[in-house]
């Protein structure tokens, strides 16, 4: 029995050390990375190493959506909930609807909100064999095309097509363990499609996302890790996903109630300003208030957020219109008035350039 449990001991810390190989594992606050009051703000996946400040938030916050109207959207939960950075890799889009449901991309694994239902996964690569990618990622990316899968009359039931699929695994039992190391492997990386040996590194591709069990050391790859594919990375390379939804915001300003992403700090602007973020404001009112460089005020009114119930934040999105004659600093001021005495609270000030 001893022996026995020691070998389930070693396989355990076996599957531990493969699944958290060559991917990052710090979620620490750190000067890339840091807390927002209802979720977190990452700058690793802005193009640029995060210099600049600029990123993606990932929130849990009500939106309102032309389709599905007024939904939750608990993408900071669910990130957390499913492993974070090490599984789903860095925040790389705004939310965004795409093809049919509210997603995030992820640099690994793309959240997906179907309302009703609850947080999914995009199924990124079967989206990529529908679009015609499977000679791109073949050659490109050593990701290999799917194979013939068509329903088989001597596979009765569901349970024997996912014993088929997931047979695949049985090729590397390094990639079997980190498929089946997660809480819910079909729910998070879907069914396993087909596998290829590429000579350096075998790969094992699946609905949601593709492993890599490398032979030999490739860049910051080791030999004898199982890395999960940038697949959020490879969507945004190839032009998957809606191109405003992919470009980074901020630096963020934000108080305990108000968090603003656009525009960033120090950003220059021109005339219709668009200003969107996050608030838990009463009666989900605000206001915004633009100065130019003497301090007059050149434009100013109400917003209005998704929602107003605390402890919820609701999504916000306003255009602020402006003349100037010259380039020159300015100051955008979003604040909300207090219920009991009228006065200014949750004030939030972003600094500008005003372009006319």
């Amino acid at each position: 029995m001893i022996g026995v449990l020691k070998a389930r001991l070693a396989v355990a810390l076996l599957s531990v050390a493969i699944l958290f190989s060559n991917v990052p594992t710090a979620q620490a606050q750190s000067p890339l990375d840091f807390d927002l009051p209802n979720g977190h703000f990452y700058t690793q996946a802005n193009g640029r190493g995060g210099a600049g400040g600029t990123g993606y938030a990932i929130v849990d916050a009500v939106q309102n959506f032309p389709t599905f109207g007024r939904v939750s959207v608990p993408f900071a939960s669910a990130f957390r909930e499913f492993g974070g950075v090490p599984i789903l890799g860095f925040p790389a889009s705004r939310v965004v609807v795409f093809p049919d449901f509210p997603i995030q991309v992820n640099q690994k694994l793309v959240l997906q909100l179907q309302p009703g239902r609850g947080i999914f996964f995009l199924n990124t690569f079967d989206i990529l064999h529908d679009r015609g990618l499977d000679a791109f990622l073949d050659s490109a990316r050593d990701i290999p095309p799917p194979f013939d899968t068509s329903p088989d009359a001597r596979l009765p039931s569901f349970s024997d097509v996912i014993a088929r699929h997931q047979a695949f695994l049985n090729q590397d039992p390094a990639i079997r363990a980190v498929y089946f190391g997660a809480r819910d492997p079909l729910r998070e990386f879907g069914l396993p499609m087909s596998f290829k040996d590429y000579g350096n590194v075998f790969v094992v591709r699946a609905q949601r996302a593709a492993f890599q069990h490398w032979r030999v050391n490739v860049g910051p790859n080791r030999a004898g890790s199982v890395t999960i594919v940038n697949g959020g990375d490879i969507g945004k390379e190839v032009g998957l996903f809606p191109a405003s939804s992919v470009v980074p915001e901020g630096p963020p300003n934000f108080n305990s109630n108000l968090v603003v992403l656009r525009p960033g700090t120090n950003q220059t602007v021109s005339s219709p300003i668009a200003v969107g973020g996050y608030a838990r404001l009463f009666e989900a009112a605000g206001r915004f208030e633009l100065r130019n460089a003497t301090g007059q005020v050149i434009a100013s009114g109400p917003f209005l957020a998704a929602i107003g119930t605390s402890p919820d934040f609701g999504r916000f999105d306003v255009a602020v219109t402006y003349s100037v004659p010259t380039r020159q600093s300015g100051t955008l001021t979003l604040f909300s008035l207090s219920p009991a005495t009228g006065a200014r609270i949750n004030v939030v000030n972003v600094p500008l350039t005003l372009s006319p």
